[in-house]
């Protein structure tokens, strides 16, 4: 079965510091962003590290709000 989950999420920042918090859950980022390799292009976190060379603070969200 090919993967269709973000190809950045074993190495998230933010995924590994977040994924229990009620907001993050509540926000549904990690549906919208971390489980579908598609969408995750448009994660904020993915870009920042696609033009920088570097993962951004872990409390960036996928949607670049600051946590």
């Amino acid at each position: 079965m090919e993967n269709t989950k973000c190809d950045r999420l074993e190495i998230c920042g933010f995924f590994q510091e977040f994924q229990g918090n009620s907001e993050v859950i509540k926000e549904a980022w990690l549906i919208s962003y971390c489980n579908d390799l598609d969408s995750s292009n448009t994660c904020m976190r993915k870009k920042y590290f696609n033009e920088h060379g570097v993962a951004p603070a872990i409390n960036m969200s996928p949607t670049g709000r600051m946590l």
